[in-house]
């Protein structure tokens, strides 16, 4: 037996999840409820109905056609229930009743009521037996004078059979057709249909007219996670999708205004660095001791490489490279290129081809500093391309020695290097990767280091494919 968690979980992916599949579910399940109330309310009228025209017609027949009998010499009864013989009544003198064992709750009614009006409460009690013709084809106790054509033209009527004592050994059977209300399910379900069709019209295009902005929102939103410069939205429409996209242009002027700020407080520190290190480079010049003045300007040139590095970083980043269609497979072919004619052997294997959106000067300078990371400390570097249910995935995989697993989300700081030496000549200055994982969350994706079993590190980029 499915638990409460498990049923849940199930409507919920059942469910549409766009915002006009979910109204529409609404109001239709509102049209069935009033549907269902309509059809018990009409129900209950019909059967109100019914019970109004039985005792118009068969109850007032019954009772006249008793009072003559009773009141009339025997001779003469088989004459008087002739004149009552039409296409929906007939009548005739029986020694006794048929059993009936199994009478409703209307034919009890129906028989205390007649009882009622004939005033006699001393003698048996009448007996009603009331039945449904459904077609021409059933028994009809006066079909004898009617015939099917008659019964048909009557429609589908009740028959209601009344046996009401007369005398010791007399009963008076006497039969009527009694018209009602047909069932309008048919109808009724034509109108539920026309209804739910008008009304999920309008409906869909109301929603979708009015949620185009959010879907504009909704995208502007995306774009801007991915680093991209968004044109300010329309501020139009219900006040609710108006007032979203006034709060989204607010915002995006404020994020603007912040990174343009901190970007230019950046370019101004590492501009103004250059002056004072070219001046400490020249006096360390003059220092006599060979050892110390050689590791002053090792000092000096680090800080000089970390400046330069600092500075370009800035100009990446305040560069506005537009955003566009990318082959993510001749990209990686375009690096490799890069490195073959460097003579740096570069392995690459691509198993999809995936496209996406992005800044293809920004997204090959990721690649390029995963692949150098992979070349410089693991000794190779293998790069491949394959495609999930989500996006791209691009793996760049090593043979150095891995590294610590404490270690691998340290390794994306920026000026963070595992190597100790701290030598130029064994590494860079640890931007790297934080660069790289600042592109790639820029694009909308992610970047991840892992040990691989056989051995050597793997980075692993996912980006979001189109």
């Amino acid at each position: 037996m499915m638990d409460s968690v498990a049923v849940f979980t199930m409507i919920r992916r059942i469910l549409p999840r766009g915002l006009a599949g979910r109204l529409l579910l609404a109001i239709l399940a509102a049209l069935a409820v009033v549907q269902i109330a309509l059809v018990l309310v009409l129900q209950e009228r019909k059967n109100s109905q019914v019970r109004d025209v039985i005792e118009r017609q068969a109850l007032t027949q019954t009772v006249l056609a008793t009072q003559l009998v009773r009141h009339a010499p025997e001779i003469d009864a088989t004459h008087i229930l002739d004149t009552f013989k039409n296409a929906s009544a007939c009548g005739s003198i029986i020694a006794s009743p048929p059993s009936m064992d199994n009478s409703n709750h209307g034919e009890d009614d129906f028989a205390t009521t007649l009882r009622a009006r004939l005033g006699d409460t001393s003698g048996p009690p009448p007996r009603v037996k009331i039945s449904r013709l459904e077609h021409a084809g059933d028994a009809f106790l006066c079909s004898q004078l009617i015939g099917a054509e008659g019964l048909a033209a009557h429609g589908w009527p009740l028959q209601v059979t009344s046996y009401v004592p007369i005398a010791e050994g007399r009963w008076l059977q006497f039969t009527s057709l009694v018209d009602f209300p047909a069932t309008e399910n048919l109808q009724i379900a034509l109108m539920f249909l026309l209804a739910s069709l008008a009304v999920g019209t309008v409906a869909v295009l109301s929603v979708r007219t009015q949620t185009r902005s959010l879907a504009a929102l909704a995208d502007a939103s995306e774009k801007l996670g991915r680093g991209e410069t968004v044109p300010p939205l329309a501020e139009n429409g219900p006040l609710e999708v108006a007032t979203a996209a006034h709060a989204f242009n607010t915002m995006q002027g404020r994020l603007k205004n912040f990174m343009d700020d901190r970007l230019k407080m950046l370019a101004a520190i590492s501009h103004d660095l250059r002056t004072p290190l070219t001046t400490m480079r020249l006096k360390a010049e003059f220092v006599r001791d060979k050892s110390a003045r050689q590791g002053l300007i090792d000092t000096i040139d680090e800080m000089t490489v970390i400046t330069e590095a600092s500075l370009a970083f800035t100009r990446a980043e305040a560069a506005q490279e537009p955003t566009k269609r990318l082959e993510l497979g001749a990209l990686l072919d375009q690096i490799r290129d890069e490195y073959t004619a460097k003579g740096l052997a570069v392995g690459l294997i691509q198993l999809a081809a995936p496209q996406c959106m992005g800044r293809e000067v920004a997204l090959k300078r990721a690649l390029r500093n995963v692949i150098d990371n992979a070349l410089r400390y693991g000794g190779s570097a293998d790069v491949t391309l394959t495609q999930n249910s989500v996006g791209a995935v691009l793996t760049v995989d090593d043979k150095g020695p891995g590294i610590d697993e404490a270690q691998m989300e340290r390794v994306f700081d920026p000026f963070v290097r595992l190597e100790a030496s701290r030598s130029r000549d064994t590494g860079g200055i640890g931007m790297g990767l934080a660069i790289a994982r600042s592109i790639v969350k820029a694009h909308g994706g992610e970047i991840r280091l892992l040990n691989r079993s056989e051995g050597g590190l793997r980075a692993e980029i996912n980006l979001p494919a189109i």
